[in-house]
């Protein structure tokens, strides 16, 4: 999901950066940016208008259900169900089946409940 952000931004924008995404609280969306207040001083605009732009140009994409823009500028995203089942279909590359895993835990008081 970064690259595609980063891609909107080259377009709009014609500039590169990198893109971080973080876990907001789940009521705001799945994952959330503050790219837009990133780019307001080298672009010499307004963060929420930045953020605007790029929630506008995301929204017509398959893997994301909602795009938001919250505050001063951050973009809110809940990616859509069909790229939710995709990810569940997703394996790791070794297959671990017939390995044995050794779980250890630690209790620093054995003794209390």
């Amino acid at each position: 999901m970064e690259h595609t952000i980063q891609e909107v931004i080259a377009k709009l924008f014609n500039i590169e950066t990198t893109v971080q995404l973080t876990r907001p609280d789940p009521k705001f969306g799945d994952f959330a940016t503050n790219v837009a207040l990133q780019l307001a001083k080298p672009l010499g605009k307004n963060p929420r208008e930045i953020a605007e732009a790029i929630a506008e140009e995301l929204r017509g994409h398959e893997e994301l259900g909602e795009v938001s823009v919250a505050g001063p500028g951050f973009i809110n995203v809940t990616l859509s169900d069909q790229a939710v089942l995709e990810s569940l279909k997703v394996r790791p590359a070794t297959n671990r089946s017939g390995q044995t895993v050794v779980i250890e835990t630690n209790c620093p008081n054995p003794f209390k409940a």
